[in-house]
């Protein structure tokens, strides 16, 4: 080999591992930032995720988008990060037929310990509370859709779906009966994995429980789904006097099998101790929505203001 082509293969050879380079930086584009307009001093910061779902990844895919938005919620100074319900649903095919839906259910439970497992890694790498991210999980002969509630410690705790839509009926997931209440920095909050946010029997327990923030990760097919999780979710705001954020995830447009419709929204009360509830556009987006919990404890303790929870006894 002459010293032309030897220069001239080693100038190749740099190209290509260049461009591998650059492929591997690119993996997961960073996906835009939209912070609060008026975050008021010592407010909680919450970093909300509308996933985009493709399909056709792996878990280790997975479990790396969800630390690409921890690291974008942690430099933004969030202490939470909410991502969507059924998220593993992009382990699926782009466009499976409906007679192998079953057996990718099957699987994707299949992989839950070692994708709560990374999770658990990644939260407590970045120091960060992971609330949401539900996947599927076998118990007995049935399935529960499992939501995560992920402690900056790598501590996991876990709020399974109550109430499975039709869809998950018909592919055996189970109906569950236990809500659970949590506690993270001096307030309490609960989780309603999207169709829970419209059950009065759970509004009803929320009496009982008073928490301060409701979290409602959620995946919805078509606009209507979405608007019933939205405005049910802003109901429970109101009746119980707390913050609700909700997520969702998206889809390209006219994408195959299930195009997403999801959105990132924070929900007050609606009184004059808070501001104009926020919402996102339909498109992958991390929102960091301000979380004023003295102002909620003040509007509490206003008895001139409306708390149906409280009114009501």
């Amino acid at each position: 080999m002459s010293k032309v082509e030897m220069v001239r293969e080693r100038f190749i050879m740099r190209i290509i591992l260049l461009t591998l380079f650059l492929a591997s930086c690119s993996q997961f584009k960073t996906t835009e930032v939209v912070e609060p307009m008026k975050a008021p001093e010592g407010s909680l910061k919450v970093a909300v995720v509308n996933y985009e779902i493709t399909g056709n990844k792996s878990v280790d895919r997975v479990v790396r988008k969800i630390e690409s938005f921890m690291i974008q919620a942690k430099n933004a100074g969030a202490k939470i990060l909410l991502v969507p319900e059924l998220v593993t649903l992009d382990l699926f095919p782009t466009n499976p037929p409906d007679n192998q839906v079953q057996s990718l259910i099957e699987s994707v439970a299949g992989e839950h310990s070692t994708y709560e497992t990374r999770l658990s890694a990644y939260a407590k790498k970045h120091e960060i509370m992971l609330v949401g991210a539900s996947s599927f999980v076998k118990k007995g002969r049935k399935f529960v859709n499992r939501a995560y509630v992920i402690f900056p410690d790598g501590k996991i705790k876990y709020q399974d779906k109550n109430y499975p839509t039709p869809w998950e009926v018909e592919h055996n997931v189970k109906k569950t009966s236990q809500l659970t209440k949590f506690e993270f920095n001096d307030f309490k909050f609960v989780v309603l994995i999207c169709h829970d946010a419209e059950f009065p029997k759970l509004s009803h327990k929320l009496s009982r429980i008073k928490p301060e923030v409701i979290f409602v990760p959620s995946q919805t097919d078509d606009d209507y789904g979405l608007e019933r999780v939205k405005r049910t979710s802003q109901a429970r705001a109101v009746e119980h006097m707390a913050y609700v954020v909700m997520t969702g995830t998206s889809s390209v447009a006219g994408a195959p099998w299930h195009t997403y419709q999801g959105q990132n929204f924070l929900m007050t009360p609606q009184n004059k101790y808070f501001a104009e509830p926020r919402n996102s556009g339909k498109k992958e987006v991390v929102s960091i929505f301000a979380l004023d919990l003295e102002a909620l404890k003040k509007a509490r303790a206003d008895k001139k203001q409306i708390y149906p929870a409280r009114d009501e006894k």
